[in-house]
């Protein structure tokens, strides 16, 4: 055998290992949302409340995720599951009155997730999962960099000072569904 053969069966071998190791693609389905919460025009767009977002399919909750922001002119806020199945629904919800201001938000699930710290990308096998499955885009994207935004908060009049201009009003929860613009509930 000549050095193409030997790693052309080699590379089979290693594809074998590692498909067999890491079982059925997709088994557990990563959801993550993405928001950007900074606005050239805008300051104080992040939030000391906790910010909830609760991911659903077929109107079953399949997973919650909460926290403080922490956006910035380069980082984003993220939240993520990872759970049987993608969302088809998720609800953003906040539990306070200090006002949250998000410009664009991301919604990725298996079929183009996207996660540098995930550990399909820190070993060997995940190096190769990557190459079988690619990365893609996001699945849903709501918002527009440095446009309109959603105020997320429990006072009303959120939407009557700094933000004016920017915002219609502010809601104490959204409800998304991955392939249509925001419901008001």
């Amino acid at each position: 055998m000549n050095k193409f053969e030997v790693k052309s069966r080699l590379l089979i071998v290693l594809l074998f290992l590692a498909l067999s190791v890491s079982g059925p693609a997709h088994a557990e389905t990563p959801n993550k949302l993405v928001i950007d919460c900074n606005h050239s025009d805008l300051d104080n767009t992040t939030t000391n409340n906790t910010i909830t977002v609760i991911f659903y399919s077929g109107g079953v909750e399949i997973g919650r995720d909460s926290g403080k922001p922490s956006c910035d002119a380069v980082s984003d806020t993220t939240y993520k599951i990872v759970a049987g199945t993608s969302a088809d629904e998720i609800i953003v919800k906040t539990n306070g009155s200090d006002g949250f201001f998000m410009d664009e938000l991301f919604f990725y699930n298996a079929d183009n997730y996207e996660d540098s710290t995930s550990a399909n990308q820190t070993n060997f096998i995940g190096a190769i999962e990557n190459l079988v499955t690619p990365v893609k885009g996001y699945k849903k994207s709501w918002g527009q960099e440095n446009g309109g935004g959603y105020c997320l908060s429990t006072d009303p009049t959120d939407a009557d000072r700094t933000w004016a201009g920017k915002v219609d009003y502010c809601r104490k929860k959204y409800v998304w569904n991955t392939s249509m613009q925001p419901s008001l509930h």
